[in-house]
C-alpha cells in the first residue's frame, strides 16, 4: 500500500485536482505502477481520511439523487410510452399448458418470470415469490401467471427434459414455456425480444399488453404487488 504525498494537476478527478493527496492504494491495467500522470489507472485516495469521507458522501449523496430522479422519470416515460406493446414470446414448447399467446390472453394482468433452472436467484427469489403469488391470485380470472425457460448458457444442462423433472419436484403449477433456440443465435428470441439482462428478470403486462414493470434481479414485492392490484382495477 502507497503512503507517498503526490500533487496532481492533470487528474481525472476535478474535485480533488490541484490538491495534495495521500495515495492509499491504486489499480493499473496490466499491473503498471501507479504515477501522478497516469489517468487509467483506478485510484483510492483522500486528502485525510475524514475529509475524503466527507467529500466522498457528499459527491455519492449528490450523484444517487440525480440517478434516482432520472430512473424514475425514465420509468414514468416508459409506463406511458405508446410503444411499450409487449411482444409475443416465442416458445418451442409448453409444460402445464397447451400454449399461450399474449393476444389470447388479452384482458388479462400477465406476469412473466424470466428464469433458469441452475440460476440461484430464480431459485432464492423469482421462484418463491411466483409460487406465493400463484397462490395468491388463485381465486381470480383475470390474471395470468407465465415462467419462461430463457436459456443463454449451459444448454447441454438445462434441457427440457431436465426442466420438466425441475418443474416436478418444484411442484410449480403454472404454465411454463421453453424460449425457442434459433438456431446459430446465441441468445434464445424471446430474450432477445424483451431485451432482457439476465435471470431472474420479471415483466408485468397490463391488460392492454402494454408492459408496465420489468425489473432484473431482485426488488420489494410489496411495491410490485401495489402495482399488481392497481393494473386488476383497470377496464
Amino acid at each position: 500500500m502507497l503512503r507517498k504525498v503526490y500533487r496532481f494537476f492533470d487528474h481525472p478527478f476535478p474535485f480533488l485536482r490541484n490538491e495534495e493527496i495521500k495515495v492509499l492504494g491504486a489499480f493499473c491495467p496490466g499491473n503498471r505502477k501507479p504515477s501522478s500522470t497516469s489517468n487509467t489507472c483506478i485510484y483510492f485516495k483522500m486528502k485525510s481520511v475524514q475529509d475524503g469521507m466527507s467529500l466522498l458522501v457528499k459527491k455519492l449523496l449528490v450523484t444517487g439523487i440525480i440517478l434516482y430522479g432520472i430512473v424514475l422519470l425514465a420509468g414514468k416515460a416508459e409506463a406511458n410510452s405508446s410503444d411499450n406493446q409487449a411482444p409475443e414470446w416465442v416458445v418451442s414448447e409448453w409444460i402445464n399448458s397447451n400454449g399461450l399467446t399474449l393476444e389470447g390472453l388479452r384482458g388479462k394482468v400477465v406476469v412473466i418470470d424470466f428464469f433458469q433452472l441452475w440460476c440461484p436467484g430464480c431459485n432464492k427469489f423469482s421462484g418463491p415469490l411466483m409460487d406465493k403469488w400463484n397462490r395468491q391470485y388463485s381465486g381470480r380470472q383475470d390474471i395470468q401467471l407465465v415462467g419462461i425457460h430463457t436459456v443463454f448458457e449451459g444448454h447441454s444442462q438445462q434441457t427440457p427434459k431436465r426442466l420438466r423433472q425441475y418443474i416436478k419436484e418444484k411442484n410449480i403449477t403454472y404454465p411454463v414455456g421453453v424460449d425457442d433456440q434459433v438456431a446459430n443465435q446465441r441468445l434464445p428470441e424471446t430474450m432477445i425480444r424483451y431485451h432482457t439482462r439476465g435471470t431472474p428478470e420479471m415483466a408485468i403486462i397490463d391488460k392492454r399488453g402494454k408492459i408496465r414493470f420489468q425489473h432484473f434481479g431482485s426488488f420489494n414485492p410489496v411495491f410490485v404487488e401495489k402495482l399488481i392490484t392497481t393494473l386488476l382495477n383497470e377496464e
